[in-house]
C-alpha cells in the first residue's frame, strides 16, 4: 500500500510486478485503493 500512495504522489498511473519476484502484502487494501484512484497493478 505504501508503494501505490508514493506511486500516486509521483503522479505514475500503476505499477508491474514481476511474477514469484515479490512479495504482494495487504492485497485487498492495495486492489481497493489502486481502483479509487484510477490507477493499475499488473503482474508479468
Amino acid at each position: 500500500l505504501k508503494t501505490l500512495t508514493q506511486c500516486k504522489s509521483a503522479g505514475l498511473k500503476g505499477i508491474v510486478l514481476k511474477s514469484k519476484q515479490n512479495v504482494f502484502l495487504e492485497r485487498k487494501k492495495c486492489i481497493s485503493f489502486a481502483n479509487k484512484n484510477k490507477m493499475f497493478i499488473t503482474v508479468k
